[in-house]
């Protein structure tokens, strides 16, 4: 299994079948993005003895190298002739990248099942059809059809994605890279018609680069090995899964996009996930968000939550937030012993507040921002801080990212955000870089917080410790 994943997400050697030299088309694409790759590339097209600047076979049967990877970009009446030729050369994994098989009806159904039938009679594994195919930062393996001039890729890290869905793929990686979320892959499946979210899961439970997993599914190929397997790495790694078609009418749409059938009622589907410790989001804003405090963050050992920050009105509403059923769930904000609120008086202004939330007011400055944060942290009463760190104040300024990297040590798992416009989106880009799981947005932060403390809950309910990390970095 590990040898046969590794030939699809780090491949040592590459064909294009389709490759081209016209910039509009995919082949070219496919040539272009994996030039930069760390794979050696063998271009296929008997009419063209040059790609970008790289000798072009006629015939697959011409490669001398042998080939861990092809990847199929034909229209989907020519596939199944050219990936005998490719089995045939024993190529170890093939990404079918076109579209016109079993989502499209009996027609295409039965080409597909010619070619996984033929792929299985050859020891070949196919992903696909119908799929972007894989992206991986750290070796730069990229075949999606799309150019990252127009889709931007995000940097490596921790948080491996698996998308059903080519759109939905698209989506998380430019969502990821606008977030400053590092990846280590991103798999789309496609149609499924081989390998399937099964053997990716396998692949990424003992992945030393994948920390969390987040999974797009219209519909389960195995739902019941699904659930097993899940049981077997939620312990030790996080998964966030979207199943979408939970309605009649998504399930129909589901149908005609990737000839997925979607079977579970969404009932069973909750109590499955629930049962698991697959944390469930309803879309790839909440899917990337929860993948990326459980991907930089300890699970949280409480609900009990502290506010810091220089704006009073939004700490007001978090503190609404917080303890409301919609957007908190069962969080509270936590109590501050004496001890605290007297070590806050020392080191804050005279007239500002000495509560939960902590209000540093108007006055803030980086050293504020510091000593709260430890004095804070310190406090046996509370399990989760939620910093809003404000930049607008006079006092604040760029020497506040200095002292983030001491606050990986406080033992408190920490959630970011800041409000406003352009100056509130770098500081949590900055933040975000930094290790702190940080969002533009108050009720995204709190929600993150949440699923940090239903983390937290699980592995206390089937008695596992959870993780000693409270940051990454």
């Amino acid at each position: 299994m590990t040898d046969e994943m590794d030939c699809l997400l780090n491949p040592r050697t590459i064909a294009i079948i389709g490759a081209s030299s016209s910039s509009d088309k995919i082949g070219n694409v496919l040539v272009k993005s994996l030039l930069r790759s760390s794979a050696k590339i063998f271009p296929v097209n008997p009419k063209h003895d040059l790609i970008e600047g790289i000798r072009c076979y006629h015939l697959i049967s011409d490669v001398p190298d042998d080939l861990d990877l092809a990847i199929i970009a034909l229209p989907a009446e020519k596939s199944y002739a050219e990936f005998i030729k490719v089995a045939d050369h024993g190529v170890k994994c093939a990404i079918f990248v076109t579209a016109g098989f079993s989502e499209m009806g009996n027609h295409g159904r039965e080409l597909e099942k010619q070619i996984i039938d033929y792929a299985r009679s050859k020891g070949t594994r196919v992903l696909g059809p119908n799929t972007l195919g894989v992206y991986s930062p750290i070796t730069k393996i990229d075949t999606l059809i799309i150019p990252a001039e127009k889709s931007p890729r995000p940097d490596g890290g921790a948080l491996a994605l698996i998308s059903q869905s080519g759109s939905v793929h698209v989506s998380m990686l430019e969502k990821a890279s606008s977030m400053a979320i590092g990846i280590s892959y991103s798999i789309g499946l496609g149609n499924r018609a081989d390998i399937s979210e099964i053997d990716m899961l396998k692949y990424l439970a003992d992945d030393d680069r994948t920390r969390c997993i987040a999974l797009y599914l219209e519909s389960f190929s195995d739902g019941r090995a699904l659930i097993e397997l899940a049981k077997s790495i939620t312990p030790k790694k996080p998964i966030v899964a979207i199943k979408a078609g939970r309605t009649e009418a998504g399930s129909r749409a589901a149908s005609s996009h990737t000839g997925a059938i979607s079977r579970s009622g969404d009932d069973i589907v909750d109590g499955a996930f629930h049962q698991s410790g697959i944390i469930r989001a309803y879309d790839d804003e909440e899917l990337l968000d929860y993948a990326n405090a459980l991907m930089l963050m300890s699970e949280s050992k409480g609900d009990r939550v502290a506010y810091i920050g220089s704006a009073g009105g939004v700490g007001v509403m978090a503190s609404d937030y917080i303890e409301s059923e919609g957007i908190g769930g069962r969080l509270r904000m936590a109590k501050l012993s004496d001890a605290t609120k007297k070590a806050l008086s020392e080191v804050l202004e005279a007239f500002a507040p000495l509560n939960n939330p902590v209000d540093l007011t108007a006055s803030s400055s980086p050293s504020q921002y510091d000593g709260a944060m430890h004095i804070v942290a310190q406090d046996q009463g509370v399990d989760m801080i939620l910093l809003s760190l404000d930049m607008q104040p006079p006092m604040m300024d760029d020497s506040v990212f200095d002292y983030i990297k001491s606050w990986a040590g406080l033992g408190k798992p920490i959630v970011g955000t800041s409000t406003g416009g352009d100056l509130a989106i770098r500081t949590v880009l900055k933040m975000q870089k930094l290790g702190i799981p940080s969002y533009p947005s108050l009720s995204r932060c709190i929600k993150s917080a949440r699923i940090l403390y239903e983390r937290g809950k699980f592995l206390k309910q089937i008695g596992n410790k959870g993780s000693s990390k409270t940051h990454p970095i």
